[in-house]
C-alpha cells in the first residue's frame, strides 16, 4: 500500500526496522498547496477526500506511542508554463479522478504562481523520522 493511502501501515513497518535503522517518509499536511487543490478537486467532484495526511499520519505514530521527529521541508517546483505540464502535476496529484475533472478549472488553479512564463510555487513537506538505536530510542518533536 501507498503510505499516503495508509498510514496505519506505519507501525507495521517500523516493527520491521532494523536496530540500528532509520524510518523516513514525507507526506503533505493540510498546509500544502497540493493537498488543498486535491480536497478542492473531490469536493467539486461530490467525493470523499480520499488521501490521508501529514496530521493523519502524526496521530497514527502518537496513537501507537512512536518516537519521532517533525521536519517542514520547503522547495520549490519551477517549470514552464503550458498545458501539457500543468496537466501532468494533476494527473500525478488526483490518478483515476483526473478524467473526472474540467480540465480548465484544474489549469486555473495554477493561474495565481505564473511568473515570467513560469510556474513557480514555494511548496512543504512533512518529513517524518523515526530512529532506532541500539541503546534506546527516539526524540518525539512536533
Amino acid at each position: 500500500d501507498r503510505m499516503h493511502r495508509s498510514p496505519e501501515a506505519v507501525p507495521m513497518l517500523l516493527g520491521t526496522l532494523a536496530i540500528p535503522g532509520l524510518f523516513l517518509t514525507a507526506m503533505a499536511g493540510q498546509r500544502s498547496t497540493f493537498a488543498q487543490w486535491c480536497q478542492q478537486c473531490f469536493t467539486w467532484l461530490e467525493q470523499p477526500y480520499p488521501f490521508h495526511s501529514a496530521e493523519g499520519l502524526g496521530a497514527v505514530l502518537a496513537r501507537q506511542q512512536v518516537e519521532y521527529t517533525r521536519e517542514d521541508v520547503h522547495y520549490d517546483l519551477v517549470f514552464p508554463d503550458a498545458v501539457e505540464h500543468r496537466l501532468t502535476v494533476m494527473r500525478f496529484l488526483l490518478g483515476h479522478a483526473y478524467h473526472d475533472l474540467s480540465q480548465p478549472a484544474l489549469l486555473a488553479l495554477f493561474d495565481p504562481y505564473v511568473q515570467n512564463g513560469q510556474v513557480a510555487m514555494r511548496l512543504a513537506h512533512e518529513h517524518f523520522i523515526v530512529r532506532r538505536h541500539a541503546a534506546g530510542g527516539a526524540t518525539h518533536q512536533t
